[in-house]
This record gives C-alpha cells, structure tokens and sequence, in this order.
C-alpha cells in the first residue's frame, strides 16, 4: 500500500498534505508549482521538471512516496476517515447555500472530500 506526501513551506504557512493515489499528488504538486512560477517561460506540465527549473526561492516543496504496511489499523484509520469525510460532507452540502463560493473553494474542498479512496492502493 502507498500514500504521497507533499510538504510545502511558504508564504501560506508549512502545510503537511497526504494522498492516496499519485494522479492526485502529482496535480498538487504541479499547482504548486504553477502557483510559485515567476520565470518568463511557460510552466512545464510536469512537476518535477518545473519544480527543478524554480530553483533556488524562498518557498519549498518535498514530495514523498511512501511504502506502508496493509494492516487492519492501517484500514481502521482510513475507514474512520471516511466516515468523518461523509458526515463533514453531509453538513457542507446542508450549508452551502447559505454561503458564496465564488472562488471555488467551497467545491473544491467537497471534490477532495468526495475523491479520498475507501481504501489507499
């Protein structure tokens, strides 16, 4: 079983994100990279080609794979996951009328929520 982790140190904080399927950590840390991008040629459409021409900066990213062991607490925590996932849905979805999601972010928070796996691969 894998999960990737992606650390970045920033202007926004030091933030710790963890996936479970590298399509999806692959797209974060391409956006990151997008996000960080001041270099008067286009962003390559891989990461870690853009990653490696930001150079040096004052923002960071690490992009880890890491190999776990598929054990029933191993499955217990992603379960549990998923029920808080599910409920926490069940209540954005009750409340998102009451407020604007111009920006995006509101939907975006519930595609994440909604694409966590029931189980890492």
């Amino acid at each position: 079983m894998h999960i990737w982790t992606i650390r970045t140190d920033d202007n926004t904080g030091d933030n710790l994100t963890l996936f479970t399927d590298d399509a999806t950590a692959d797209a974060a840390a391409l956006a990151w990279c997008k996000a960080h991008w001041f270099n008067d040629t286009p962003c390559p459409d891989d990461w870690a080609e853009a990653h490696a021409q930001l150079g040096d900066c004052e923002s960071f990213m690490w992009y880890h794979r890491h190999e776990i062991d598929d054990t029933d607490a191993i499955n217990a925590v992603i379960a549990s996951a998923q029920a808080q996932l599910a409920d926490l849905l069940e209540q954005v979805t009750q409340m998102r009328g009451m407020f604007s999601d111009e920006d995006g972010r509101i939907q975006r928070a519930i595609d994440d929520a909604e694409a966590w796996p029931s189980k890492a691969d």
